[in-house]
């Protein structure tokens, strides 16, 4: 489900989602939440790169390079989101996670802020 919003500079997106695997155990499931180093094999083609910046268990920070197809065009992205998943209860868990920061990458690999969204980013 999604919900979209306006801002002032900007726009906010909420996603939610849920998913049953038959057979999965939550540990499995957490395993695979939590490999942080190898998105790329699980989400590509969107997801060309991903690397943990810190990692603490049920929580971690994560460098993600995106490549959006936006009508016609390709946007490569770099994104920092801070991840947090767990366990809630014996048989359940769950992962959320939340950009920190977006970055358009220019043709010559310069990363920038849109100039819509510059109130609202953190500089490099």
């Amino acid at each position: 489900m999604a919900v979209r919003g306006r801002l002032a500079v900007g726009s906010l997106h909420h996603w939610r989602a849920a998913a049953f695997v038959p057979g999965a155990t939550p540990r499995a499931m957490l395993g695979l939440a939590r490999d942080y180093n190898h998105l790329a094999g699980y989400y590509a083609p969107e997801v060309l790169s991903s690397r943990a910046l810190t990692d603490h268990g049920e929580a971690a920070d994560l460098a993600i390079r995106l490549k959006k197809q936006q009508r016609m065009l390709t946007v490569p992205l770099d994104a920092v989101y801070k991840i947090e998943t767990r366990l809630a209860g014996k048989d359940q868990g769950y992962s959320s996670s939340r950009s920190s920061r977006i970055l358009q990458i220019d043709a010559t690999g310069s990363r920038w802020a849109p100039r819509s969204s510059r109130a609202t980013l953190r500089p490099n």
